[in-house]
C-alpha cells in the first residue's frame, strides 16, 4: 500500500470519471463502511504553498460538480494507506452520514460581502441558508 491524500467524503459514487488530484495523480474511490474517501495515491503530503492549496481546491471542487453530496476534506489530510485513513474516519462516521444528508443537493459558495463565512447555497431556497460561523 502507498500513501494517500484525502479530498473528500461522499455518500455515493459521482457521475463520470473522477477527476485527477492536486499532483495530477489519479483519484479513486476507497469504501469505508458505507461512506465512500475520494483519494490520489501520493508519495508524501503536498507542500504548504499557494499553488498546492489552489490545487487541492480545484480537485475538490471538479469532484463536487459531478457528485450529488460532497464533505471536503482539510487540506493536507494524509494517511500512510488505505486502512489507517479508514480507520481514521470510523469515529467519525455517523457525523459524515448526517453531515452528507444535510449537504444533498446544496452547493458550497462564499457571498462576497463575507468571503470568510461558509455558506450553503440550497438551489431551491431564497435567501442564503448559512450552515456555518457568520460575521454579521
Amino acid at each position: 500500500m502507498s500513501p494517500v491524500y484525502l479530498y473528500a467524503v461522499l455518500a455515493e459514487a459521482p457521475a463520470g470519471a473522477l477527476p485527477s488530484g492536486l499532483a495530477g495523480e489519479p483519484m479513486r474511490l476507497v469504501t469505508c463502511e458505507d461512506v465512500l474517501a475520494a483519494i490520489g495515491d501520493v508519495t508524501s503530503p503536498p507542500g504548504l504553498d499557494a499553488a498546492f492549496l489552489r490545487a487541492h481546491d480545484a480537485a475538490v471542487r471538479r469532484l463536487a460538480a459531478a457528485s450529488s453530496a460532497l464533505l471536503p476534506a482539510r487540506f493536507g489530510s494524509f494517511a500512510l494507506d488505505e486502512g489507517q485513513l479508514c480507520e481514521a474516519l470510523r469515529p467519525r462516521l455517523a457525523a459524515f452520514r448526517e453531515g452528507l444528508r444535510t449537504v444533498r443537493g446544496c452547493e458550497q459558495s462564499r457571498r462576497p460581502a463575507e468571503a470568510l463565512a461558509p455558506v450553503i447555497w440550497m438551489r431551491d431556497a431564497h435567501p442564503w441558508v448559512t450552515l456555518g460561523p457568520s460575521r454579521r
